[in-house]
């Protein structure tokens, strides 16, 4: 698979071929097996997302939408981006590793709209209720308010990995203990930019907030190497 999305219960595969599977999303010990629900596109699919029931597929030249039942149908041109990322009823589409500005389009009406312009190339993006988080290079976290259109340099380092936003107030950083400060994960204020280093570890990435719980936690990979042993990890993190 290229791409992998959850629609539900259901995880939505994007095959290198252009064509689309599903499969249950359910932890269980046999392998699960696929099922393609579309056939092979023109061209490799490079994102999906989930938009009001519907999947969309990015692929080089074309944002198709399709759902469990219909096939893939052609609803709007793509100007070269290889990423998408769900924001209410709309597509965030932007370039890892590239400093290609960052549109919004809207499902429903096809209108776009430019966001902002990234002065080093997306890492990673994410939307948090009315924001947008960006590790931008290996060296800045920035903050992007759909409310008030402004965008907000909220931290900057080196060996920057992630960054997930907890609260409206608290952001956290995963980044490599190898730079300064000597940490893997950084807990950021994001009105007085005071920062926490809440954890020990050789590096941390790919955070996730579960926020079905009660509090909500904080989940991601951490990796440290010893004299004799390397050794990953899925860790929880309460704040």
């Amino acid at each position: 698979p290229s791409v992998i999305s959850a629609l539900s219960s259901q995880l939505i595969i994007g095959a290198k071929d252009g064509a689309i599977y599903t499969a249950a999303f359910t932890i269980q010990t046999e392998t699960n097996e696929a099922v393609k629900v579309t056939e092979s596109l023109y061209d490799r699919i490079l994102d999906v997302e989930v938009v009001n029931s519907n999947f969309y597929l990015l692929t080089k030249d074309t944002v198709y939408r399709a759902n469990i039942n219909t096939s893939a149908e052609i609803v709007f041109p793509n100007e070269g981006y290889t990423n998408c990322t769900a924001y209410d009823a709309s597509l965030i589409l932007w370039s890892k590793g590239h400093k290609k500005p960052v549109k919004m389009l809207n499902t429903i009406t096809g209108d776009s709209k430019e966001l902002f312009n990234p002065k080093i190339g997306i890492e990673t993006l994410r939307v948090f209720d009315n924001a947008l988080v960006c590790v931008l290079g290996s060296t800045t976290v920035l903050l992007f308010n759909f409310i008030t259109n402004k965008e907000t340099t909220i931290y900057t380092g080196t060996g920057l990995q992630d960054a997930v936003l907890y609260t409206d107030d608290i952001m956290f950083v995963s980044k490599t203990a190898a730079t300064s400060p000597k940490t893997p994960l950084i807990e950021i204020n994001t009105k007085t930019k005071e920062t926490v280093l809440p954890v020990s570890g050789d590096v941390i990435f790919s955070l996730v907030v579960n926020r079905d719980t009660a509090q909500p936690v904080i989940y991601g990979v951490s990796a440290s190497t010893s004299l004799n042993s390397k050794r990953t990890e899925i860790f929880s993190y309460n704040p």
